[in-house]
């Protein structure tokens, strides 16, 4: 995309974001679905300077992409979290999956943030990747430990059609993701790191307060190409098309939201689990789960067992 396309998107996306936004209650903001710091400097300022100053204020970056001076901007209009896609230490993984950045530019970012003041970062990781070896996802989680970021989120790779390891013929091996996550969650467990969700791990008072309101079914606003939003129990998706976005047709569909299965599928997600009274038409299902200890029914609350979470999808489809 040229600038001339770049400014255009921000015309249109800071339309919606005046019409959509403006005399709502916003307390987060999550500014992502790509790379927001692929921007020039005055087009990041333009853009993050017209959203609400929320509580938590997140952005997403790739770690090769923050310089000083955008380090600067997102301090400036009141960026207070940044999310940056580490997805491992290792430099020749990264090569193999083409990503731009070295390990060494994730701590280049990390220490840009930190001097400017920044004490709330997430790396995100993945695993499964090409290469990839259980020592070398404990070495990863190791050094972002050392490195005391405050929040970590651990995710297994898909390999979508159309993508380069896709054509690539590439396939993960998922018995061992299962072994990479247990041995992420088994480390993190000895650290001051807590698992509040399936693949997110924070320090106490840093778990991700925009992504909870998905998982919780709270109210949200999405703006921009392939946006999703929640307004009430209708959900809104914008369209993916570039030019009917431009051109002011912002909305593809808009659909009625199952809430009852959405609650039990999002919620028992969180190590919080859910309400008993959500599955309670699902006794016999419940006994069995909880006979084979993949669930734990307390308190009138039902969580899948701690060391079960590799096995959530399954255990969710049992229960919706």
């Amino acid at each position: 995309m040229s600038e001339y396309d770049a400014d255009r998107y921000l015309d249109a996306l800071s339309l919606e974001i005046e019409r959509r936004c403006n005399g709502e209650d916003i307390d987060t903001v999550f500014v992502g679905g790509g790379n927001p710091f692929a921007l020039n400097p005055l087009q990041l300022e333009r853009i993050l300077g017209i959203l609400p100053k929320a509580q938590e204020f997140s952005v997403e970056c790739n770690p090769e992409s923050l310089t000083k001076t955008k380090a600067d901007i997102i301090l400036k209009v009141g960026v207070n979290r940044v999310s940056l896609g580490l997805q491992s230490n290792d430099d020749d993984i990264l090569k193999v999956v083409g990503r731009r950045h070295s390990y060494n530019d994730f701590l280049t970012a990390v220490k840009l943030l930190r001097e400017r003041g920044l004490s709330n970062i997430n790396a995100d990781i993945m695993l499964g990747l090409p290469n990839q070896t259980l020592d070398s996802v404990r070495e990863t989680v190791a050094r972002l430990v050392d490195l005391g970021v405050e929040h970590i989120s651990a995710y297994s790779l898909k390999v979508e059609k159309g993508t380069p390891l896709y054509k690539s013929g590439y396939k993960p091996d998922e018995d061992l993701q299962a072994d990479m996550y247990d041995s992420v969650c088994e480390a993190l467990s000895k650290t001051n790191y807590n698992r509040y969700e399936v693949s997110n791990f924070a320090r106490l008072g840093y778990e991700c307060k925009h992504n909870l309101k998905y998982w919780t079914l709270e109210p949200y606003i999405g703006c921009g190409v392939s946006a999703h939003s929640l307004v009430g129990n209708i959900r809104i998706s914008n369209t993916p098309n570039l030019t009917k976005y431009l051109n002011g047709n912002i909305v593809d569909t808009q659909t009625q939201a199952d809430t009852d299965t959405e609650r039990i599928m999002l919620g028992l997600r969180l190590t919080s689990g859910i309400p008993l009274n959500l599955v309670t038409h699902k006794q016999v299902q419940l006994d069995r789960l909880s006979k084979v200890n993949l669930i734990t029914i307390k308190n009138n609350r039902v969580t899948i067992a701690k060391d079960k979470f590799y096995l959530s999808n399954a255990i969710i489809a049992e229960l919706i």
